[in-house]
C-alpha cells in the first residue's frame, strides 16, 4: 500500500501511522495507536531487564581443598560475573572438619578476597554446609545508601 494511503487511512481511524520494521524489506507500517505501542514496548523492555539479572550459580569448595583446586573455583566464578550470574558459595565440612568451622569461615573470605566481591549475608550454616552469596562492591554500597 502506498505511503500517502495509508496516511489517510490512520487520520480517518484517528490513529497513527508507525513504522515497525525499517529494515524489513519493503520496511514495515502498521496503522495504530502510537502511545499504546510505546507503552507496550516499554513493558517488553522491563521485563528484560528483569530477566537480565541473571541465576545464581553455585560454586562448591572444601576446607582442604589445593591452590590449584581453588584457582579453578576461581577462574569459574569470574566466567559466572562475566555472563552476569550471581555466585552461591558453599563449603562443606566433612568428618572432624565441623569442629573448625572458623577455617571454613577464612576459606569464604579468602575467596571473596581474591574476587574483589563482598558477602551479601552472614554465612548460613546449614548442618555441615556453609552457603554465602557474593556481591559486587558496587552493590554493597548501593544498597546501604539505599538503607
Amino acid at each position: 500500500m502506498p505511503t500517502a494511503t495509508a496516511l489517510i487511512q490512520a487520520k480517518e481511524q484517528e490513529l497513527d501511522l508507525v513504522l515497525v520494521a525499517p529494515k524489513a524489506l519493503p520496511p514495515v507500517a502498521k496503522i495504530l495507536d502510537y502511545g499504546k505501542y510505546k507503552y507496550e514496548q516499554a513493558r517488553k523492555d522491563r521485563k528484560r531487564q528483569v530477566k537480565k539479572g541473571g541465576e545464581i550459580k553455585e560454586i562448591r569448595l572444601s576446607v582442604r581443598m589445593e591452590d590449584n583446586d581453588v584457582n579453578q573455583r576461581l577462574n569459574q566464578a569470574k566466567r559466572f560475573l562475566a555472563q552476569g550470574h550471581h555466585i552461591l558459595v558453599s563449603l562443606r565440612f566433612h568428618g572432624r572438619e565441623n569442629i573448625f568451622r572458623n577455617k571454613g569461615i577464612d576459606v569464604l573470605n579468602d575467596f571473596a578476597q581474591k574476587l574483589n566481591l563482598e558477602f551479601a549475608s552472614q554465612p548460613r550454616f546449614a548442618g555441615t554446609i556453609v552457603n554465602v552469596q557474593l556481591k559486587t562492591k558496587n552493590e554493597a554500597k548501593d544498597q546501604s545508601e539505599q538503607s
